[in-house]
């Protein structure tokens, strides 16, 4: 045998050194980037998490539906002025929305209500609720909750139960199942109301030979072991009751990887198998929620097999995401595992007493504390309605929403059950939910690059953001650098411009408008004879989530109540709709958009004259009359000179770009008449001072518009109904014979304890006896959120 040179021998020791070390820099390295891009790229999407109080449940049409909005950070959970628009809808089981509203947002926190008119057909609805900023992002990540709506002018129908309703879904930790390689594997079953069931499985290979069986742990989720075996195949059978469903499990791949974590207690035990070629591959494994990168490491695979442990202090509270990344940043398996949060928001809420008479009052004492027992300063919504078959304990608090229903997809089933307590039991149940349902797409091709990422939405910061395009009427073509302008006629000027873009899009901040309004939409058609259309996007999404809607079903001893239910509505409708029809007056601007103006004249204080004409020549200042091809025009000038080019001139708001037109109003429908002899600017257009008509009505009484204007109704934010609730505090208010057959009592969004943490509140009872039940849901500014229960009797 030859004998190696030592002198090359050692040489060769130090190039596969050199190369070993060179290594595991590169590697080192690529880790370092992958975690700031990530890091970098969460920075840059902030998270907003919406979570909506809703009064009650089940409502018959002809009821309002009250509901009070929260936003939140998405990973810490601290209330978040960001959005000043949330967008809601109630939506059917085919997506489609049967109503929208748009309500403010003020320091992360709105309310409002929905009408439910007759229109709307009876079944299960979802309530969903989002921002503009959200809808840059997967639909599952909106606000969703189930509604159920009867509508009595129609028949109740019964839900037919069969084998085919029972939804039975698979999904493998890490999201792979790999020939070979033991997973753990997640199972749901549920029937056609979204409910977990009982049941019994198993999978079995193609002899029938059972490998391995199931059963549910908490609301028909469970989970299994299972190895499998290449040159087999497998499905799986599920016993429900008499019922025997067939499943197939998902794909089995030849090669891949698989992750497992095991809660050890103090920590999390991370295992990672692979089958491939490479048993000595190196990856990377990123802890991380919404907002950050907790931690990221390199894991090295010895035999197809690498470990690391996570001790659970490094974990965020809530809902953290297991990723982990082959050597070209691509993701190979990911699971979420969940911390319970260490802030909590404990709400305690008191009755004076057990039970009531009819038309008594209820004094509520409510105090807000955190963990440690600290006096906690929040923010609250509270809802007193009756309870029956048909109207249950919503079990979906807040803390269990933003902490984990929010993270995972579909609706989740007794939500409040997983913080319950702290025990082995409710740990594992989380763990199998977060498998069966914890799936969130998530764009690891823009995370995992240095690329800024691009959003086609922005933040509603200030207002609301409408968006619209202009195209060529005659060729159809987008209508690029087009100057569009929008105004809302009325006492009050509000008009907004704005420039197209290449597809000729436009977008404007509108500000704060409520209620139904009427829009102009044009262009400057005095200097551009082109003959455009304009359109208006909707600005609610037009992406949905994976959520399927329970069937809907009514039971023929529940008929009864619903006659009750339906007494209760018709007596409100008739004898206290004008309490149900009071508004809040809005907190907007008062001026118009050119803010105070030189002078003002109001026509009334002057004698008045038959023609505009003689207006303008006779009072008003800071303007003259000029003719040009035998038509009269305005200038405007101040004391620096007269303006080369034509005023901005408007008749309530509404620009009349050949001011020639303004002396075909009839001065007598005229109530002021506004000048500002100074430069304007509005978006990109600039004028040359500004003459504003307002007519007594601000609807600019049968002032002609020109023809290739666009009229369309707009319905803006919406104005906050007051909740009705009758005082009797006389003797002669509660003899009054007027009957209150009021089932919800009471509806407060905005009640707020002080830095002591406590607060009363009150409200009186109805003439319909009953168990009541009342729910608080809250709020700190520190990202502490709470829930709270208290009942009483009616007599």
């Amino acid at each position: 045998m030859t004998r190696m040179n030592p002198y090359l021998l050692s040489k060769r020791m130090l190039a596969l050194a050199f190369l070993i070390i060179a290594g595991i820099s590169a590697n080192a390295q690529s880790l370092t980037e992958l975690k700031a891009n990530v890091e970098n790229y969460k920075k840059q999407v902030l998270k907003e998490k919406l979570y909506v109080h809703v009064n009650k449940d089940f409502y018959l049409t002809g009821e309002i539906l009250w509901f009070k909005v929260y936003n939140v950070e998405g990973a810490s959970h601290i209330p978040l002025d960001l959005s000043k628009v949330a967008y809601l809808e109630l939506l059917d089981s085919k997506h489609a929305p049967v109503l929208q509203t748009k309500v403010t947002l003020k320091n992360g926190q709105g309310a409002g209500s929905i009408y439910l008119p007759a229109s709307v057909g009876a079944g299960n609805y979802v309530l969903r609720a989002y921002t503009a900023w959200m809808k840059n992002f997967d639909a599952d990540s909106y606000f969703e909750k189930a509604i159920t709506v009867v509508n009595l002018s129609q028949e109740p129908e019964k839900a037919q139960l069969a084998a085919a309703d029972f939804d039975v879904q698979f999904m493998p930790e890490g999201g792979n199942l790999v020939e070979g390689l033991n997973s753990k594997v997640a199972v749901k079953v549920s029937d056609n109301r979204s409910r977990g069931v009982n049941y019994k499985g198993a999978i079995v290979d193609q002899s029938n030979d059972t490998v391995a069986r199931f059963s549910p742990l908490k609301m028909g989720i469970g989970a299994f072991s299972f190895t499998p075996t290449t040159g087999k195949t497998y499905k799986a059978v599920v016993k429900v009751g008499s019922r025997v469903v067939t499943k197939s499990l998902p794909a089995i791949s030849a090669g891949g990887y698989v992750m497992q974590a095991e809660d050890k207690g103090a920590s999390w035990d991370v295992t990672v198998n692979s089958k491939n070629n490479n048993p000595s591959e190196h990856l990377y494994l990123l802890l991380h929620n919404s907002a950050n990168v907790q931690a990221a490491t390199e894991l090295t695979l010895t035999n197809n097999s690498g470990r690391y442990t996570i001790e659970k202090s490094k974990l965020a509270d809530g809902v953290n995401q297991l990723t982990v990344f082959n050597a070209q940043r691509q993701p190979v398996a990911e699971r979420l595992i969940f911390k319970r949060p260490g802030k909590q928001l404990k709400i305690d809420a008191k009755t004076d007493a057990a039970s009531y008479d009819k038309r008594q009052k209820v004094s509520l004492d409510v105090s807000t504390l955190d963990e440690t027992a600290k006096a906690q300063a929040s923010s609250l919504s509270v809802s007193v309605y009756r309870l029956d078959s048909l109207q249950r304990a919503d079990e979906a608090g807040i803390n269990s929403f933003v902490w984990l229903s929010a993270d995972v997809k579909g609706l989740v089933e007794s939500p409040d059950y997983y913080f319950k307590d702290d025990s082995k039991e409710t740990n594992q149940a989380i763990d199998n939910l977060l498998l069966a349902q914890g799936w969130r797409a998530f764009n690891w091709t823009e995370a995992t690059s240095a690329k800024k990422p691009s959003f086609q939405f922005a933040p509603e910061y200030d207002g609301q953001l409408v968006s619209g395009t202009i195209s060529n009427r005659t060729t159809g073509r987008p209508a690029p650098n087009t100057l569009t302008y929008i105004s809302f006629p009325g006492t009050k000027a509000r008009l907004f411009s704005a420039r197209s873009d290449a597809q000729g899009r436009f977008f404007f901040n509108s500000g704060f408008v409520y209620g139904a309004n009427e829009v102009v939409l044009q262009v400057n058609h005095f200097i551009d004879s082109t003959t455009y259309k304009i359109d208006l996007a909707s600005p609610f999404s037009d992406k949905f989530s994976t959520t399927s809607l329970p069937a809907f079903n009514v039971s023929p001893v529940q008929k009864p109540l619903l006659s009750e239910h339906s007494l209760s509505m018709q007596v409100q409708n008739t004898y206290q709709l004008a309490g149900m029809r009071q508004f809040y007056s809005t907190d907007t601007d008062s001026t118009s958009f050119y803010g105070t103006p030189a002078k003002s004249f109001v026509l009334d204080q002057f004698t008045r004259f038959t023609t505009m004409e003689e207006v303008m020549r006779e009072f008003v200042s800071y303007i003259f009359l000029v003719r040009k091809d035998k038509k009269l025009y305005l200038k405007a000038f101040n004391q620096r000179g007269v303006f080369n080019d034509e005023p901005l001139v408007m008749v309530d708001g509404v620009p009349v770009f050949d001011n020639n037109k303004i002396f075909e109003v009839d001065p007598l429908k005229v109530k002021k008449v506004d000048v500002l002899p100074e430069r304007v600017f509005k978006g990109d257009a600039v004028f040359e001072g500004l003459v504003n008509l307002t007519t007594y009505k601000g609807d600019m009484n049968s002032f002609e518009l020109n023809p290739k204007a666009v009229l369309l109704d707009y319905e803006g934010l919406q104005l906050q109904r007051q909740f009705y609730s009758p005082v009797y505090n006389s003797g002669d208010e509660k003899a009054s014979r007027l009957p209150d057959f009021r089932n919800a009592l009471y509806w407060n969004p905005d009640l707020s304890t002080a830095q002591d943490g406590k607060v009363n509140t009150s409200y009186f009872t109805s003439d319909i006896p009953g168990k009541y039940i009342g729910i608080l849901q809250g709020m700190g500014n520190n990202g502490r959120s709470g829930s709270a229960y208290f009942s009483f009797e009616v007599k």
